[in-house]
């Protein structure tokens, strides 16, 4: 008798055992084959709810992510995204663009972006109290920001804009999640946030000062991979592009269906959730393939650009390894 022990972890990655017994009538031979398939793991994307990541989530909604292939791993703020990219417990993320710049400044392989979510034309925000609504006046004053995330270059930009130096304020490093607890707690002059958090804190009296307007597109929202993952999860990486796309497509043919399924990941009412879109601007299909072909594209340009951004800051270093970032539209559909 043949007895095949199995440990947990390997039986968990089977997909399933054929047994096939063939009966020979001339002896009564009885071949018994076990056909094993090994699964190969899925895709471990993460993402938080950002408006322009919300198409993945829409997409898993309505059953066009192969669970099989895909997993798509909701966390609380784009920090525990990179920090779970650093620490291997994803294979793809949905970051913003300096976000990726500051992943493939450390990272050990190479990071390719795959697509491109959004530009954001007033997402991304500086929120003040009432007393504080000429930016200037915060000099000596308490920021709130994600300083592991893209508000660290939002905050960039709007003290640049005031003429204030980074040594000017005080500044208290909050991930997304603990935006709202924190203003009403009361003790910050100041917020850097995004939607939908920029919404419900002008609920609470906040008023925006800043946003990403005036930036032009230095907000850049992409799917990035590492490079490890990109031959290994072909097939899934061009399933999630394509499902991508096709809750854009539904998105802008049944706006207010969309807005009002949206809403309930954003934590704000249907119309405000259409208000929020008109915030973003959602490359098509055609406009990712231009924008992902290269170091001559204008995405390279404007990682650069960031690069410098992050530089002033000391965020990243002069001699990062560029090579290390990647543009790619080999998972695009054609």
């Amino acid at each position: 008798m043949l007895t095949v022990q199995l440990g947990d972890r390997k039986r968990a990655t089977l997909e399933k055992i054929w047994v096939a017994a063939f009966f020979l009538a001339s002896g009564g031979l009885i071949v018994v084959a076990f056909i094993l398939f090994e699964e190969k793991p899925p895709l471990r994307i993460g993402a938080h709810h950002w408006p322009g990541y919300e198409t993945l989530f829409y997409a898993r909604e309505n059953g066009w992510l192969d669970e099989r292939r895909v997993r798509l791993i909701d966390t609380p703020s784009a920090t525990d995204t990179m920090r779970a990219f650093q620490q291997q417990r994803l294979d793809a993320a949905a970051l913003t663009l300096d976000e990726a710049v500051r992943l493939a400044a450390v990272s050990r392989e190479a990071i390719a972006v795959i697509l491109v979510f959004n530009f954001s034309l007033g997402a991304d925000v500086v929120l003040a109290r009432p007393a504080f609504a000429d930016g200037r006046t915060l000099k000596g004053q308490r920021i709130g920001v994600e300083t592991t995330g893209v508000g660290l270059l939002m905050l960039a930009h709007f003290l640049k804009a005031h003429g204030l130096g980074i040594d000017e304020v005080v500044i208290e490093p909050l991930t997304a999640d603990r935006h709202e607890a924190a203003w009403k707690n009361g003790h910050l002059a100041a917020l850097v946030s995004y939607e939908p958090y920029g919404s419900r804190l002008e609920k609470l009296g906040a008023v925006r000062i800043f946003d990403s307007r005036a930036c032009g597109h230095c907000i850049v929202d992409v799917l990035v991979a590492r490079a490890s993952a990109l031959e290994r999860h072909e097939a899934a990486l061009r399933i999630v592009a394509q499902a991508h796309f096709r809750a854009l497509d539904e998105f802008r043919r049944n706006r207010a269906d969309a807005s009002f399924r949206l809403s309930k990941y954003l934590g704000v009412s249907a119309n405000e959730t259409d208000q929020i879109y008109r915030l973003l601007r959602q490359p098509t299909v055609e406009e990712n393939h231009l924008l992902l072909a290269g170091k001559g594209s204008p995405l390279w340009q404007t990682s650069m650009e960031i690069s410098q951004a992050l530089k002033s800051f000391d965020i990243v270093s002069e001699e990062w390894p560029k090579q290390n970032l990647r543009l790619s539209a080999a998972f695009l559909p054609q």
